[in-house]
């Protein structure tokens, strides 16, 4: 069969569903990361927040800035991982796939 837009129609649901789980699993697991990040971060901060009370500047603090800085450029790859599903979800509705086919 011919590849392309033309011939979206022709792919079945499997088809679809084996281009959208990866794009989705990527999604699931780079907001994990993304929030586990920020957790860890916020926790450091804590500890780095009651060194700071006693007058000590501790390694918390240093690591919660570098998990800060880390979670950004996570949230960056959500947004990228959200585009991607998004745009294959345009193509299957320009092709007339049924929204049920993308999901799991």
């Amino acid at each position: 069969p011919a590849d392309g837009p033309a011939a979206a129609d022709d792919k079945g649901e499997a088809y679809w569903r084996d281009r959208m789980r990866p794009l989705r699993e990527r999604l699931d697991s780079v907001r994990a990361l993304a929030d586990d990040t920020k957790r860890r971060a916020e926790v450091l901060m804590r500890a780095a927040d009651r060194c700071f009370m006693i007058g000590v500047v501790c390694a918390d603090y240093t690591e919660s800035l570098r998990l800060t800085e880390e979670h950004k450029v996570l949230l960056a790859d959500v947004a990228h991982a959200e585009q991607d599903v998004a745009a294959l979800e345009e193509e299957a509705r320009r092709a007339g796939v049924p929204p049920g086919w993308l999901r799991e």
